[in-house]
Formats: structure tokens, sequence, C-alpha cells
């Protein structure tokens, strides 16, 4: 049988791997709701499992380091949304009121101002209510917003799953990353013993070089919005938060 399969001209080979591919890629659109606490779970297991290794190194049970983790991650969280998420609601609020006064000083001062260096021909900016356009795109977003929250709150069968997917993930998370390197292992000894090596080379090379990027983006992410953040809010410049963010 592994002699007729090694004879199968390598388009057969590309073609079978690309149907099996299809199918499963249709299978996972069909269940994405489902999948996704799975998903994000898994993810967060991907990206928690090195800190976990490492505190696993060090003497500490598997499941302690797990926990360890997730502390750290869930103290994280709050800290975020205690202290910046005030701060940026309350900047957001603030730069929209700003918009309506930045556009006529560009409107009044700015323009003119170039025409008459670049010797251009004068051109005037529409005049817009500001106060009509944002109250009306204040409305809007909460009109879309409560429409969501409508069509999720009265169907009693939604509001109950999206609480459970909400409440999967931390579950899914915290088991995936207990047994990830179980998992890795179990699904290592499925792959056959001829391919064993090299794939198991080319899955750590990978997990290696992607773990690095996606590790060096988030530390890179983070330092420069907390860089920015503190150093224009510093200098005394307005939206130092939502600047830095960004």
């Amino acid at each position: 049988m592994s002699e007729q399969t090694d004879r199968q001209p390598p388009t057969s080979r590309w073609l079978s791997a690309l149907l099996v591919l299809g199918l499963c890629l249709v299978f996972f659109i069909q269940v994405k709701d489902i999948l996704t606490p799975f998903i994000v779970g898994a993810l967060i297991a991907y990206l928690g499992d090195p800190l976990v290794d490492r505190l696993e190194s060090r003497g500490l049970s598997r499941t302690g380091s797990v926990t360890l983790v997730f502390a750290l991650l869930i103290s994280l969280l709050t800290v975020i949304v205690a202290v910046v998420g005030p701060i940026l609601i309350q900047q957001l609020s603030e730069l929209a009121a700003a918009i309506p006064d930045a556009y006529r000083w560009l409107s009044e001062e700015a323009v003119p101002w170039l025409q008459l260096r670049l010797n251009l021909s004068p051109v005037s900016l529409p005049n817009i209510d500001w106060q009509t356009s944002l109250s009306e795109h204040w409305q809007s977003v909460g009109q879309m917003t409560g429409g969501v929250v409508q069509r999720v709150t009265t169907s009693s069968l939604a509001l109950i799953a999206t609480l459970l997917n909400l409440a999967l993930i931390p579950v899914v998370a915290f088991y995936l990353m207990r047994d990830w390197d179980i998992m890795m292992a179990g699904l290592l000894r499925l792959v056959p013993r001829v391919w064993a090596g090299t794939v198991a080379d080319s899955v750590s090379e990978a997990h290696g070089v992607l773990e690095a990027f996606l590790r060096g983006q988030l530390v890179v992410m983070a330092a420069q919005a907390l860089m920015y953040s503190f150093g224009l809010w510093l200098v005394g410049l307005n939206y130092a938060v939502v600047l830095g963010l960004l």
C-alpha cells in the first residue's frame, strides 16, 4: 500500500491536499461561530505558553505556572481598562468637540495664508455645520449600537450564547495552555515516522520565528504607545493618549 502511495504522481498528491484543505476551510466557515472561543483561546494559549514553560523550568508546576500567567494577564487587562479607558474616552470627547474650531482655523487662516504665500487662486473650503454633523454621526453610532444590543438582548438564546462564548474563552485558554506541550506531542505522533523528523524541525523553526515576531511586535507596540503617550503628555500636547495609542 505504501509503495502505491509513493508511486502516486505529485500532481495528484497536490490536488488531494488542496481538496482536503478546501473541505476543511468550508467546514470551518460553517462552524465559525462555534469555533471562535476556541480560536481566541488557542491564540492566548500560544502566546502564553513560552512564559509558562519558563516558570515551569524554575520549579513551578504546570498548573501553578498557568495560574500565575493568567493572574498577570487579568491584572494587566484590569489596569488598562481602569486607567487608560476613562482617559481615552475623555480625550476622544474633547477631540470631537475641538474639530469645529480646527476646521474654522484651517478655512479662515491656514488656507488663505497658503494661497497668499504661494500665489494660488483663491479657493474657499465648504461651510460645514459640525454640530449637526457630529450629532448625526453620534446618533447613527448610537442607533447601530442600540440595534445590535437590542437584537442580542431580545433573543434569550442569542444572549445566553454570547455570554457562554465570552465565558468559554478563558476556560479554553487555561486548559489549552496547561496541556499545550502534550497536545503538540500528540499531533506530532500522528505524522508518519518517515516525515516525523522533518516535520518536527520545520514546525520548531516556524514556531521560533513566529513566536519571536509576535512577541517583538507586541513589545514594540506597547513600548511605543507608552513612550509616545507619556512624552506627548509631558510636553503638554492635547490628546496625548489618543495619539500615543494610534
